[in-house]
């Protein structure tokens, strides 16, 4: 697996199915979690995304995707904009 975008570090071996379970297991307050049609959207969009790499990192924020799309108040961190907002 690659380095971190980020930090360099070589993150633990995760599958992008075990991401997608640990991103699911994760428990978020109701006011905080994107809905689940959101969710699957901006998944959708980060697998388009030259970015992704490991088909779980972000190369812009070295984030794992699957935790950071769960998010309401998160946007993505390409520096060509927000592509989760984008139509």
């Amino acid at each position: 697996m690659k380095p971190c975008p980020r930090c360099g570090t070589v993150p633990p071996l995760l599958t992008p199915e075990q991401a997608a379970s640990l991103g699911a297991e994760i428990p978020i307050s109701p006011k905080l979690r994107a809905e689940a049609s959101v969710y699957a959207e901006r998944l959708d969009r980060c697998g388009e995304c030259s970015a992704l790499r490991e088909q779980i990192l972000c190369a812009h924020c070295g984030c794992l995707v699957v935790f950071r799309a769960r998010l309401k108040n998160a946007g993505c961190p390409s520096p060509e904009g927000d592509l989760w907002s984008k139509a």
